[in-house]
């Protein structure tokens, strides 16, 4: 028994550590593999993850430049504080995704979610869109 439980230790120790070094090896970059992002939220790796919330940031930042360079109306402030758990989220549902195909789907997605500002006309959707039974007839 005493030999079953020293074994048991044992290899959770290794476990743990193969854990912590994988975890410890991320780069996150446009290519890291959400999975690999959530191996390192399952290790509680506080480095990895620091390192993801920062790389979203970015990304969302640099979508924002493009769109405000463009005369678009970029993501909402408020939206864009919330886009690292959104993209976590998204990476548990598409694990074989890249962290950066996730964010700009997330982007996108906030993008849906914005309300014009007041000084910003509403726009209507053309006639043809919609449900036809509340359409004027």
């Amino acid at each position: 028994m005493r030999r079953m439980n020293s074994s048991a230790v044992l290899l959770f120790f290794v476990a743990h550590l193969t854990t912590s070094s994988l975890a410890a090896e991320i780069q996150i970059d446009e290519h890291t593999l959400c999975s690999a992002a959530l191996h390192a939220f399952d290790a509680k790796d506080p480095a990895v993850i620091q390192d993801f919330f920062q790389f979203v940031q970015t990304v969302v930042n640099e979508l924002d430049a493009q769109y405000n360079e463009r005369g678009e109306r970029a993501v909402n402030k408020r939206l864009a504080d919330i886009a690292g758990p959104v993209v976590l989220g998204r990476c548990h549902q598409h694990p074989t995704g890249t962290i950066y195909e996730e964010a700009l789907g997330a982007y996108r997605s906030m993008l849906g979610l914005a309300v014009p500002l007041p000084s910003e006309p509403a726009k209507l959707p053309p006639p043809s869109e919609g449900n036809p039974r509340f359409r004027n007839q």
